[in-house]
């Protein structure tokens, strides 16, 4: 992360009442809205990237997960221009964000963090509600032995 982009993430964070941590070059994280959010820099595109875990992709969960996922990232629709995708080894959802560097200033970036950290929220609550709903939907099934 170039130092003018580490201050403007610094700036940003500090409106927004937080602190970044580096992790790494191009790569911090900070918390918002009770969530751990990272922060990446992409030198090629000059974007800054946001993301955060929502949650595990349960292994049972249901078809109303899934086209809530589809449905909510067709274009980024619903979900801010963002995007949602699985990271495969931890199945873990992953929220992402891309913004571009060009013309944002400190109050632009905190406010797009203080949204996208409201928005993980909102997809969070959503995506266990609709697991939650997936599986009391699902049939019990019981033996009952007579003696």
């Amino acid at each position: 992360m170039n130092e003018k982009v580490s201050t403007l993430l610094a700036e940003a964070l500090s409106i927004c009442g937080s602190a970044p941590a580096i992790a790494s070059p191009g790569l911090a994280s900070a918390s918002l809205g009770g969530l751990d959010i990272a922060f990446e820099y992409d030198e090629a595109l000059r974007r800054i990237i946001l993301w955060c875990g929502l949650r595990e992709l349960p292994s049972t969960a249901g078809s109303e997960v899934y086209e809530f996922i589809l449905r909510s990232s067709l274009m980024g629709s619903g979900i801010g221009g963002g995007h949602i995708g699985l990271h495969a080894p931890t199945r873990t959802l992953l929220y992402s964000l891309e913004l571009d560097e060009d013309g944002l200033d400190a109050p632009r970036l905190a406010n797009a963090m203080q949204r996208f950290a409201e928005k993980a929220s909102e997809l969070i609550a959503e995506v266990e509600r609709l697991d939650l709903a997936s599986r009391m939907d699902t049939p019990f099934m019981a033996n009952v032995i007579w003696a």
